[in-house]
């Protein structure tokens, strides 16, 4: 973030604490930008973080909009999320993602085409304020992130 303020960058999008995948860089970046934020250098900088979603809401898709709907159906995500920003995508934004990504062959190994595929994030994207974004998924989304990410961290 160095040099950002004389860029007057006026936001930032980043992950969530659980980092969307867990991967340790991407679990990290949210923490060193939530300190930065504490700085006065950076006082009127936005920041907005990715919901991380389960795997079954994490892989829907197309579905995505169904599973949304049940979950509003259910009362599980009744008042989850009632400030952030959920942004979505048509044809044409999910062609330009897989564009992009086909830009960049050699990253495109069978775990990216399950993503290309399957990924809710190639077409609903949850934003909250950065500060905001513990607890922003269902309650039942949060406890099995929160068991995976401890399990995953053990295995290593």
């Amino acid at each position: 973030m160095h040099g950002s303020s004389n860029l007057r960058v006026p936001q930032i999008f980043t992950f969530d604490e659980y980092g969307v995948s867990g991967h340790p860089n991407h679990v990290a970046i949210p923490n060193a930008l939530a300190s930065a934020l504490n700085t006065n250098a950076y006082a009127e900088l936005k920041a907005y973080s990715l919901v991380t979603h389960t795997l079954l809401i994490k892989y829907s898709g197309v579905l995505t909009p169904f599973f949304i709907r049940l979950g509003h159906f259910m009362a599980f995500d009744r008042n989850a999320c009632a400030a952030a920003g959920s942004r979505s995508s048509n044809l044409a934004g999910y062609l330009t993602a897989f564009r992009a990504m086909w830009k960049h062959r050699s990253q495109l190994v069978w775990f990216r085409w399950l993503y290309l595929i399957f990924s809710r994030y190639m077409w609903v994207n949850d934003w909250v304020p950065l500060k905001a974004s513990v607890g922003c998924a269902s309650l039942f989304e949060n406890a099995l992130l929160i068991y995976f990410t401890r399990w995953r961290r053990n295995q290593s």
